[in-house]
């Protein structure tokens, strides 16, 4: 209760959605793109499934895989400024961000190559999480329609 009553009284109320609307981009874009590219690869990999007779589950597989991954490269940056946002402590104005991991403070700046890479550090670790976890999420998605009789247009 001590850090509520701590965070109130460092940002007012405000202080407790730091962050909201760029997680909220960062869904809808991670779930659009997500989509999009599942059906694309999906739709298009149909005349390979009838050519090759591949399993209808490892095509869901690899699909699901496929747009897993390239949505959460587009998203990953937002996913570390959201998470900059939450961290920053309101001295810095948002421009730059004191961690543990690192040794000094880096700004976000154009000019600085270095900068745009470290919106991407930590990647690996989401997709080692992420990938396995939504593509069998998709196989069961698809095998439960078929086993249902489910057909999505």
């Amino acid at each position: 209760m001590d850090v509520v009553a701590k965070t109130y009284k460092s940002g007012g109320v405000w202080a407790f959605f730091k962050g909201f609307w760029p997680s909220t981009l960062s869904i809808f874009l991670f779930a659009g793109i997500d989509l999009m590219t599942y059906e694309h690869i999906k739709e298009n990999d149909s005349h390979f499934h009838e050519k090759y007779d591949y399993p209808r589950w490892f095509v869901s597989f690899y699909s699901a895989v496929i747009s897993n991954a390239v949505g959460v490269v587009i998203c990953y940056p937002i996913s570390t400024i959201i998470t900059r946002l939450q961290v920053d402590d309101g001295r810095s104005n948002g421009t730059a961000v004191q961690s543990e991991n690192w040794d000094r403070r880096r700004p976000f700046s154009a000019r600085n190559f270095r900068s745009g890479l470290l919106l991407y550090r930590g990647i690996t670790g989401s997709l080692v999480k992420i990938l396995p976890c939504s593509s069998i999420g998709y196989v069961v998605y698809e095998e439960l329609c078929k086993s249902l009789g489910v057909r999505m247009t």
